[in-house]
């Protein structure tokens, strides 16, 4: 049986550039669940302090931007 290692099955894809494309969008893809997991506690962290910190708004609006940002990134990556 012959071998059939990754660069003989991908000298049947084309376009390369389509391969090249979906290996990084699923790589980045994967680091999604733990950024999820790191700017989630860190909004909750924020929202349960609530407003004993100085600060509270400014970090609040900043935690919500980017978590914002973050989904809708896996929105992206997870459609494309």
């Amino acid at each position: 049986m012959a071998d059939a290692g990754f660069m003989r099955i991908m000298q049947f894809y084309n376009p390369k550039w389509a391969a090249v494309l979906s290996i990084i969008s699923s790589m980045i893809g994967s680091l999604s669940f733990p950024l999820f997991g790191w700017i989630f506690s860190e909004f909750l962290f924020i929202i349960m302090a609530g407003p004993l910190m100085p600060n509270y708004n400014e970090k609040r609006d900043e935690w919500t931007l980017y978590f914002l940002a973050m989904c809708l990134g896996m929105g992206f990556v997870g459609f494309s």
